[in-house]
């Protein structure tokens, strides 16, 4: 249907808000190599995004497709799993998490904008507004980036700040393909993109929860016991949370699950060989609606074997590192800067600080460089004989 408005360069938008009208839109759509793509949802008291809006665009206009009156949603998810499409989006990883979590979708070839930007030496998080900018001199608007995009009917501003979102994307991603092969780096780049994809699913394996406990800020600091129950409580919070469908904050905030994995380490909230909630909640700090609310839960998780524990890997921790290793660290820095100038790309490709951390700490504990699955690839090719003799010496 079309929606009687047109962007700033009179592209026309379309309007698809039925199944039948979005089946159409895939039929015609079948040929196409290559569709930009964006999505607009919402995020503000729930853990899944809620999705608003999917925007579609191929070279002959716009089209906002409204999943809120759809019946059948499969069709969408058909759609972005085509092998016949390539993909075209602008910082894609919480648009792939999206399409993952709400139409089980993950695509099967994405081009993101973003960071063929950081391989152009344009930056490492560019806006899309100035790429847009920098790259085509156009000014894009961002009036609607805090808009409400579930409520009904949507205003001819969100629907043209919509359809804007992709109005450009084909044409950067022609410009700046040719600019990655022109620079012999295209194969790093659609390296990258293909990694995306792998990672989209991982934070809903349930498997990958139990290390949660290593992203919460000195938990370091905990002894192997502290960590054992910080492990269990952060797998509960990771359920909870997707039951509940909850910010994670609102179950429980990673401060309080370190008070209360502290105290059950050191026995203060202990009873026997209890939890003792009388005792938890007499701890400096905790948040008491957590255990009002969670409490008896909460005791029959810590002394069951319902989340079983795994091995503690301190490794994973962000603990301080030594002198000598600090200085191993800023010495691959300024090594991964040089390579960065040299190949005119952003050096948080090459490698951003938490892998050389993660190198430096194995070296320290272990006395060998273990390259990890993180640096794989072209990544690992520049970096290992530029390292290897920084992190042994």
């Amino acid at each position: 249907m079309h929606s009687g408005l047109s962007t700033a360069d009179g592209s026309a938008i379309e309007l698809i808000d039925s199944s039948a009208a979005f089946a159409a839109l895939d039929s015609e759509l079948a040929a196409c190599k290559h569709i930009a793509l964006d999505t607009e949802f919402m995020r503000t008291n729930t853990f899944y995004p809620l999705l608003g809006l999917l925007q579609i665009a191929d070279h002959r206009g716009c089209y906002l497709v409204d999943p809120l009156p759809m019946q059948d949603s499969r069709l969408l998810g058909e759609f972005l799993r085509s092998p016949n499409h390539t993909l075209v989006l602008h910082s894609c990883s919480e648009d792939l998490n999206l399409m993952y979590t709400a139409l089980d979708a993950v695509p099967a070839a994405v081009f993101d904008t973003q960071l063929a930007a950081a391989f152009l030496g344009l930056g490492f998080s560019l806006s899309y507004q100035a790429l847009v900018h920098d790259i085509l001199g156009i000014d894009i608007p961002k009036d609607e980036t805090r808009s409400d995009w579930l409520q009904r009917p949507l205003t001819d501003t969100q629907k043209i700040y919509a359809a804007t979102d992709v109005l450009h994307l084909l044409e950067l991603r022609d410009l700046m393909e040719a600019q990655l092969k022109a620079k012999g780096i295209f194969s790093w780049f659609e390296e990258e993109c293909r990694d995306l994809l792998v990672v989209a699913p991982q934070s809903e394996l349930a498997d990958n929860w139990q290390f949660s406990y290593a992203n919460i800020n000195n938990a370091w600091r905990l002894h192997d016991l502290g960590l054992q129950h910080l492990q269990k409580l952060c797998v509960w919070r990771e359920q909870e949370a997707r039951r509940r469908n909850k910010p994670r904050s609102w179950i429980a905030k990673d401060a309080d699950l370190m008070l209360i994995a502290a105290g059950l380490a050191n026995g203060v909230a202990v009873n026997g060989t209890a939890p003792d909630l009388a005792a938890l909640s007499a701890l400096e700090g905790v948040d008491k609606h957590i255990l009002n609310r969670y409490g008896s839960e909460l005791g029959k998780l810590l002394t069951s074997a319902s989340i079983p524990t795994m091995t503690i890997d301190r490794e994973l921790l962000n603990n301080p590192l030594s002198v000598h290793s600090r200085n191993k660290l800023k010495a691959c820095q300024r090594i991964v800067q040089e390579l960065a100038q040299d190949l005119t790309i952003a050096p948080e490709l090459i490698g951003r600080k938490k892998i050389i951390v993660e190198l430096v700490k194995e070296y320290a504990q272990e006395g060998a460089v273990e390259w990890p699955a993180t640096i794989s690839g072209w990544r690992r090719a520049l970096l290992e004989p530029a390292l290897t003799p920084i992190l042994t010496s």
